[in-house]
């Protein structure tokens, strides 16, 4: 834990790319759960939208999701199924 007390800085800014922007298809992301990273669905409503996690265990409602790729919650479902079998 030295790490967090000491001060040395590092050069982060080496390590950052420029953001880009894009608009992203439908068919290339997924809404996410920010609780338990489940598959949300979208909840239409006459001022916001609202999201649910599709997980009945979990039973998150809200505003905020997180969009992830498809590809990439693929590779993330793959990863912790091995984690859960080892």
């Amino acid at each position: 834990m030295s790490y967090i007390t000491t001060n040395d800085e590092e050069p982060f800014e080496e390590f950052l790319e420029e953001p880009r922007i894009r608009r992203r298809s439908i068919k290339e992301t997924l809404t996410v759960c920010p609780k338990c990273f489940s598959p949300s669905k979208l909840i239409p409503g006459f001022f916001s939208s609202r999201y649910s996690c599709e997980n009945p265990a979990c039973g998150w409602v809200g505003s905020l999701v997180i969009e992830v790729d498809r590809t990439d919650y693929q590779e993330f479902l793959e990863k912790q199924a091995r984690q859960t079998t080892k």
